[in-house]
């Protein structure tokens, strides 16, 4: 009897290591992207901050799309984004379009290297849920900012013109996920016009503070003053 119950056990340890072998090995945790938001000195307590989207819609139409919502305490926010939505979101064709078709779209003077690039874009706004939906409305809107984080399907540089021709915008992204600091300068030489720029920053960039203001013009004016 001992014999035997020695080799059932020497028979079990002897296939435990292909049971062992036989196990995955477990997927290496991959961090979000972490952002963290200034808000105004005299912000209102009751606000949700929400990351936005803009995706074509069936009918044509781009309309928002809420992605994810973050955290709110104080004066400071902090939205998480994990890779796993935005590797999805890099995928979806009603947010990754082409550059000359989406956001040069209402532009004049398009000059876009390679021109057969796609992006999409996620925006931030802080705001009153009055409604308690977990949408914002234009009306629920009180903060925004005109940095963003865009997905480029290759590295690019772009450089377009409003229809007025008041103001130029050009920048240079990098390939994948990135930050995007949008910064905008009136040169004393010309006077009335206005140079935005929209460039990529270096992954270690994304851990300084993105200052909300109230919404303003896009390509005359920007959040002015205090750390960004």
């Amino acid at each position: 009897m001992m014999k035997k119950a020695r080799l059932s056990l020497l028979v079990a340890l002897g296939g435990l290591p292909l049971l062992l072998t036989a196990c995955p090995r477990p997927v290496p945790y991959d961090p979000p992207v972490s952002l963290t938001f200034r808000l105004p000195e005299d912000a209102p307590a009751n606000l949700s901050i929400a990351a936005v989207t803009y995706q074509l819609q069936d009918n044509q139409k781009v309309e928002p799309v809420v992605l994810t919502h973050g955290y709110v305490g104080g004066k400071t926010a902090s939205i998480s984004l994990f890779k796993s939505d935005l590797a999805t979101l890099a995928k979806n064709t009603r947010c990754t379009t082409p550059f000359m078709t989406g956001e040069a779209k209402e532009m004049t003077n398009v000059t876009v290297n390679p021109s057969t690039v796609t992006t999409c874009n996620i925006h931030f706004v802080a705001y009153e849920d009055r409604n308690n939906d977990r949408f914002p409305t234009a009306e629920e809107e009180r903060y925004i900012t005109h940095d963003l984080y865009g997905y480029a399907s290759s590295a690019f540089t772009y450089s377009m013109t409003t229809k007025d021709g008041k103001s130029t915008e050009k920048g240079t992204r990098t390939q994948g996920w990135s930050l995007v600091r949008h910064t905008v300068l009136q040169p004393s030489a010309t006077p009335g016009k206005y140079v935005v720029t929209m460039n990529s920053v270096p992954v270690v960039d994304e851990n300084l503070i993105i200052r909300m203001h109230e919404p303003t013009d896009f390509m005359t004016s920007m959040s002015m003053g205090g750390p960004r």
